[in-house]
């Protein structure tokens, strides 16, 4: 099965939100808002990998309709 640009760009749109998290948290000095931002990223990584799971699995269009 191919990836629809939908389904890849919602999973592309997760990573670089994770990435910005990443970045967010390398600049900040407080480590509890470092380390949340950090598990927000994670978050963020384990729904595009989810995206990509449905995807190949077909059960993406049932969960966009």
């Amino acid at each position: 099965m191919s990836v629809t640009t939908e389904q890849q760009s919602r999973a592309e749109g997760y990573l670089e939100r994770a990435a910005r998290l990443r970045q967010l948290a390398l600049g900040t000095r407080y480590p509890e808002v470092r380390t949340r931002l950090l598990m927000m990223a994670a978050g963020f990584e384990r729904l595009a990998d989810q995206v990509e799971r449905w995807e190949g699995a077909g059960l993406v269009a049932a969960v966009a309709d």
